[in-house]
């Protein structure tokens, strides 16, 4: 009988443990990928917890300052150092142009152009140029729908 020679493993071990680790480098890129994730979504949550709080804060110190508002004009006005009627004159005109532009329904016209014309049913004109776009082809982001030649992500 003929021996055989048996076949060198040392190749095919080389690649296996060459795959081996190709297998677990990824894994563990995976895993840090998932850990900087985790780690990102609790400082996203960290920040909104003080957001919220910030909030939380500041409505209660415009409630106290309306408060103290209130408490002043009324002493002002019952000591008649000011005229009532006067100071509401005043305050509406102060108000009406410290508001900010009235939000707006992409069906109607946009403040800023003038009163164009609302857009046909079904269609919505394009933040930007105006052109009247089917619905189904709206691009939308943060600052509005746009027409697909204006849109920028």
């Amino acid at each position: 009988m003929m021996d055989v020679p048996k076949p060198s493993y040392d190749f095919l071990d080389a690649l296996l443990d060459h795959a081996t680790s190709i297998e677990k480098d990824a894994w563990n890129g995976a895993a840090d990928q998932i850990a900087a994730l985790g780690e990102e979504h609790e400082e996203l949550a960290r920040t909104v917890r003080r957001l919220v709080q910030l909030d939380r804060l500041q409505s209660k110190q415009i409630a106290q300052l309306r408060e103290l508002v209130r408490a002043l004009v009324t002493m002002l006005v019952e000591a008649g150092t000011i005229d009532r009627a006067a100071l509401e004159s005043k305050v509406a005109v102060a108000l009406g142009e410290a508001a900010p532009p009235p939000m707006h329904d992409a069906g109607e016209a946009h403040p800023y152009r003038g009163g164009a014309p609302a857009p046909r049913p079904g269609f919505v004109a394009c933040a930007r140029c105006g052109k009247e776009i089917p619905r189904r082809q709206v691009f939308e982001n943060a600052d509005g729908k746009f027409c697909a030649t204006c849109f920028e992500p």
